[in-house]
């Protein structure tokens, strides 16, 4: 069954809306997940069907995803996964003290971060228990295989589904106990395993890219705040 298979992209999406409903009721929750949803959903249509935009040309390989449940040949699995960690880094900066669209502009950096060790490591998924999913055009991958737009894409895609986020969140910095501790696991959990697998695999400068990236993203976030604040009215 898709919904359990693939739990490592539909538990932390269910788990946070789960807990924003709880928080901020599940008119705000399903606006979150759907919104977010349709969002990377689009960008992944874009770019595996259409123009190739944001994350460059790629391909969904058929094969890797017979099992999974798929809306126009893209995988749900993978859109959801943009929505929870995007509201998880939108929590965990705005924590921190991140305000207004330097909030914004963090948690999609953030998002970027994961992405420099997941995608990665994903594009090796024939090698672990992922399996081989999807693949990037021959010569493209500058990255330990994947292509330098498709970071571009992350950021792009990061900052609208960021920007979502704090649409529906608002700009409290601290949503909630539960949320603000499952943002952090969640987080963590996502570089921790990448950074594993990377090592596995023998690719360990991406997960140690990772890292430095994410560990840029959350000092900026608290110890720069006045200069974040300044992007936009508190």
């Amino acid at each position: 069954m898709p919904l359990l298979g693939r739990w490592y992209a539909f538990g932390p999406w269910l788990l946070v809306l789960l807990l924003v409903g709880r928080r901020y009721g599940p008119v705000r929750a399903l606006a979150l997940g759907l919104g977010g949803w349709l969002l990377a959903f689009a960008a992944e249509w874009s770019s595996t069907r259409g123009p190739g935009l944001p994350f460059g040309p790629y391909s969904y390989l058929r094969a890797g995803l017979a099992g999974d449940w798929r809306l126009l040949g893209v995988p749900l699995f993978d859109s959801v996964s943009f929505t929870w960690l995007s509201a998880c880094a939108y929590v965990v900066v705005g924590w921190l003290g991140a305000r207004g669209r330097g909030r914004i502009l963090l948690s999609a950096l953030s998002m970027v971060a994961v992405d420099l060790v997941v995608d990665p490591v994903a594009l090796r998924g024939g090698r672990w228990w992922l399996g081989s999913v999807y693949s990037y055009p021959r010569g493209s991958g500058l990255w330990y295989g994947v292509s330098l737009l498709n970071y571009v894409g992350w950021l792009v895609l990061g900052l609208a589904v960021s920007a979502w986020v704090a649409l529906c969140l608002g700009r409290a910095r601290s949503p909630g106990g539960w949320l603000r501790a499952a943002s952090v696991v969640l987080l963590a959990g996502a570089l921790l395993q990448g950074l594993a697998l990377a090592l596995w695999l023998g690719i360990a400068p991406a997960g140690l890219a990772a890292l430095a990236l994410a560990g840029i993203c959350l000092l900026w976030a608290r110890w720069a705040r006045p200069r974040l604040g300044g992007l936009a009215p508190p």
